[in-house]
């Protein structure tokens, strides 16, 4: 099977690349041209139907190869009983590892929700909606509710509202563009008016619940940091080593929550300042007309850089914190 793969693999691929070579042949004819010539890029859609067809054809082929594989496994009951065997002496029992598998992939979801949260603008409209990270932070906190810790509880909790409101605000915003085009009209419109200080109402809330889930996991990390990194002593107690990689891991725990505080302030900043614009008069046949344009153009760059800075600083902690596992369980 796995040799059936590995040829399986390269001729996908082969057959993937091999019509595009056809367009080597798209050159200029010079002098006298017969009639029986062909440039076969004129045939490339056919040659790339072709590929698609044998491509899903040897699919086909490899599938029902790999079900018979996965199959045949399952029905071999001396190995898979062997495995279970193996899994429940050594895995289950075994609490350390079990504590080390569980914070690993909790810190990459976390990671994962934390680049989410990028504000990218695009006409005004976020393009990674945060209520995206703020699912990523709710799975985080689901690998913990079994716990039922105080912390962990009221992360999921805010983590959920959190999402809810993020939605709210996205779609409110989404709305606001499809109707006033944008934040232009907020300075001649009521009822454009009315609506962006909704808006800033909606996206205050979301911030603040934004940062209210960066406090539980500022405190979450702060367990993780001191409970399951670095070395132990033989009496169970951190070394040296440990106890000053604790307080640099902390310390920077501090600086990446008040961070978080500073992206949530540029956030409801944008929003607020996005809405302020100036009267701009031009004369056309001798006719004056009044353009309105934002008077805080670069906001949303400002926003951005803040925002990437945050999440490469935020990613980088959770890194040395995952590394700080490895110490402890792998190395001890």
């Amino acid at each position: 099977f796995i040799k059936r793969t590995h040829r399986f693999i390269v001729l996908r691929a082969a057959l993937n690349i091999l019509p595009e070579f056809t367009a080597l042949s798209a050159y200029e004819y010079e002098g006298d041209v017969g009639s029986y010539n062909v440039n076969i890029t004129d045939f490339r859609g056919l040659f790339v139907t072709l590929a698609v067809f044998v491509s899903a054809v040897i699919a086909v082929f490899w599938a029902a190869s790999a079900i018979r594989y996965v199959n045949g496994i399952r029905r071999d009951k001396p190995f898979i009983t062997s495995i279970y065997k193996a899994y429940n002496s050594g895995v289950k029992t075994n609490f350390g590892l079990l504590q080390y598998k569980l914070h690993k992939a909790a810190l990459v979801v976390l990671a994962v929700g934390i680049v989410l949260s990028l504000d990218f603008v695009i006409d005004h409209i976020n393009i990674i909606p945060d209520f995206i990270s703020a699912a990523a932070f709710v799975i985080f906190w689901l690998m913990f509710i079994r716990k039922r810790t105080k912390t962990d509880v009221a992360g999921f909790a805010v983590s959920i509202a959190y999402a809810v409101f993020a939605a709210i605000q996205w779609i409110a915003v989404k709305s606001f563009i499809v109707r006033f085009d944008d934040f232009t009209r907020t300075m001649k419109s009521d009822e454009a008016f009315k609506a962006h200080i909704m808006l800033c109402i909606l996206t205050f809330i979301a911030e603040v619940l934004f940062v209210c889930v960066m406090y539980f996991i500022y405190k979450k990390l702060k367990g993780i940091i001191f409970d399951h990194t670095g070395f132990l002593t033989k009496e169970g107690e951190s070394d040296a080593y440990s106890v000053k990689l604790h307080e640099r891991l902390s310390r920077t725990n501090v600086r990446i929550f008040i961070f978080s505080v500073i992206t949530a302030v540029a956030s409801v900043a944008y929003m607020i300042l996005v809405g302020i614009n100036k009267g701009v008069e031009a004369m056309e046949d001798n006719i004056k007309y009044v353009f309105y344009v934002p008077v805080f153009e670069s906001i949303a760059t400002v926003v951005l850089i803040i925002n990437t800075i945050y999440i490469i600083f935020a990613v980088k902690h959770v890194s040395d914190v995952s590394d700080g596992l490895d110490e402890r369980y792998k190395l001890d």
